[in-house]
């Protein structure tokens, strides 16, 4: 189900958003950050717009509201460009 879910989501096509999504899911959040951040330094935009809302949700899983508002804070200066 949750996988399902993973693949409509915009961005859901590429296999590491996918996986770092899933990792978040099972709370491993550090595995997933690192996945969100390859895609970010290596991806082309939307994909790299898509892993950086996903590393501020993954900082907001775990609860970390500072870096949560940092990364969604890159994540909307990002999407304006």
């Amino acid at each position: 189900m949750v996988a399902g879910s993973l693949m409509a989501q915009p961005g859901g096509g590429s296999p590491a958003l996918q996986r770092a999504s899933l990792l978040d899911v099972e709370g491993k959040y550090p595995e997933a950050r690192e996945l969100f951040l390859e895609e970010i330094d290596t991806a082309a935009n939307p994909r790299a717009t898509n892993a950086q809302r996903g590393m501020a949700i993954s900082y907001a899983f775990e609860g970390n509201c500072a870096k949560t508002f940092a990364k969604r804070r890159a994540w909307v200066s990002k999407r304006a460009n």
